[in-house]
């Protein structure tokens, strides 16, 4: 602020400053100077100056005085002061007080009012309206994240569906595929134990009848066949690097013919792999 400290324009200045109806603060720091006579032109330009001096700790500059009469105007008038006004790095403007006379100091100046109480009335209006379109944008700065997150919300969702569908899928297929090894198995098994019985059951009818060499015999046997039953079982053939491969649950060598584009399940000791037929060619015996 350049202005006389005991100018009645200070005072009406600082008054609507102070009492404005939104509670806006203003730091205002007063660079005392003449305001006419001889020796004004040079104490507003030594408070420009001085103000240039620390710009950086200022928005803008306001130079106001009250009425008088228009002779008090000519320092107002002067190209020195003009100059440094026109090219002042931070706004500045003027509230001389003449409704009527229009100065150089106010043609230079970024903007100029009649009174120190409008400049004071459009400080005010100027905060407010930056106010209004800073909430504005706040507003849709909201308005625009919402979207963005109920859209990223609506995308992790259908995802999630996803995962937790291919995941059950998953999870139903290692079920289906695990009943089918658990029924081919217990086949193998209970076929090798008709087997078992049915030589138990000759074994026994001969102990019945023949002597004790033959019954030597007969235990050897079945040691042998006890052996060959556990080195044909399954479990042992899929240890020696063997696997079992079936087509609906029934083994391929029991399928005459086998299609183009089969599903094969093959299993071997540590994995369970899905295949599917690319060419199917007999073998000759």
């Amino acid at each position: 602020m350049i202005s006389s400290e005991s100018a009645a324009g200070y005072g009406d200045f600082m008054n609507q400053l102070n009492q404005n109806e939104y509670g806006y603060r203003l730091h205002v720091t007063l660079f005392p100077s003449l305001m006419q006579g001889e020796k004004a032109e040079k104490s507003i330009v030594d408070s420009l100056l001085r103000i240039n001096s620390k710009i950086s700790e200022f928005d803008i500059v306001v130079i106001i005085r009250g009425g008088g009469a228009t002779l008090d105007l000519e320092c107002f008038d002067s190209y020195e002061l003009g100059s440094h006004i026109a090219q002042f790095p931070i706004p500045v403007i003027t509230g001389i007080g003449h409704e009527r006379d229009e100065t150089i100091a106010d043609m230079v100046a970024n903007k100029k009012l009649k009174t120190p109480t409008a400049v004071a009335v459009f400080l005010i209006e100027t905060i407010k309206d930056f106010e209004v379109r800073l909430d504005e944008y706040f507003s849709t700065i909201a308005e625009v994240m919402s979207d963005a997150i109920s859209e990223t919300t609506q995308l992790l969702d259908h995802y999630s569906n996803r995962i937790f569908r291919k995941g059950q899928n998953v999870v139903n297929t290692s079920q289906l595929h695990l009943a089918r090894f658990t029924n081919l198995m217990n086949s193998g098994w209970k076929n090798a134990l008709k087997i078992q019985d049915t030589m138990l059951e000759k074994t026994k009818h001969t102990l019945s009848h023949q002597p004790l060499k033959t019954l030597e015999v007969q235990v050897k046997m079945m040691t042998q066949l006890e052996r060959h039953l556990n080195s044909i079982s399954p479990e042992s053939i899929l240890r020696r690097g063997f696997s079992i491969t079936t087509i609906n649950g029934k083994n391929v060598n029991r399928i005459p013919e086998i299609p183009d584009g089969a599903e094969t399940i093959t299993i071997t000791q540590l994995h369970e792999l899905t295949s599917r037929v690319v060419d199917s060619k007999k073998r000759k015996q």
